[in-house]
């Protein structure tokens, strides 16, 4: 690491150093050639050195801007140049789901954080299961993962969604606790929902937040779920007046 070229050259370029004056005693010019080779020899080492450390540092940093930290699992910016290599290669149908856990705030709050991000991490480790059809899987949100299929596109493309519900039905063990949570899905399609990477993003939320509140499993969006946001919208704000 850096500091220890810091306090390790200044020792060594003192030997070389002295190495040299006293090999060209006589021979100043010499002399000055020898320190004067030394100096590069040790500036180009140095050089290569810290090269190789801060490329390896950029690399560290780049996977944390583009990774989960507690699940290592792709994040939402991750998602994002997914989704828009997948629209620019124009891989076709494009199937976008969004997983809520059920209950998770409920658990986080009652248990501890320490055993939320313990659930967290059995989950990312049950969505790995689906990871071999599909194109993604990411954490984008506390408790939200993201799948991308592409080219796998059906009407609601239930067996895909299903399948993803499935893997929660299981309970959670933690510490003799049996949790059970389940899963609510919310899915997108592109083209057909929408053109861009934002858009698409966007209304697969509104799927999961109908599925949620539906109660339901799985729920595809549908144009009139994005009518009714502006008016539940202005309905919260109408109600904290009148509270």
């Amino acid at each position: 690491e850096p500091h220890w070229y810091v306090g390790t050259y200044p020792q060594y370029l003192r030997v070389l150093f002295d190495a040299a004056r006293e090999e060209f005693a006589d021979d100043s010019a010499g002399q000055a050639d020898a320190l004067a080779a030394c100096v590069k020899i040790v500036m180009l080492d140095i050089s290569l050195a810290l090269e190789a450390y801060f490329h390896a540092d950029h690399k560290a940093l780049e996977h944390a801007a583009r990774y989960d930290v507690l699940t290592d699992l792709p994040n939402r910016r991750y998602l994002g140049e997914k989704l828009d290599r997948l629209i620019a290669k124009k891989a076709g149908c494009i199937d976008l789901f969004l997983v809520g856990i059920n209950r998770f705030k409920t658990v986080n709050q009652t248990l501890g954080p320490q055993v939320g991000d313990r659930i967290l991490a059995t989950a990312a480790d049950r969505m790995r299961g689906v990871a071999e059809r599909a194109d993604l899987v990411a954490r984008i949100g506390s408790d939200v993962f993201a799948v991308v299929c592409a080219d796998l596109c059906v009407p609601g493309d239930g067996d895909m969604a299903e399948r993803i519900v499935q893997l929660f039905e299981g309970d959670f063990a933690l510490d003799g606790y049996s949790v059970s949570l389940g899963a609510a899905v919310g899915r997108a399609a592109y083209p057909a929902d929408a053109s861009d990477r934002d858009t698409l993003i966007r209304r697969a939320e509104i799927a999961l937040y109908e599925a949620k509140r539906l109660q339901t499993r799985v729920v595809s969006f549908q144009p009139e779920m994005e009518r009714q946001s502006p008016e539940q919208l202005s309905i919260l704000g109408e109600l904290r007046l009148a509270i």
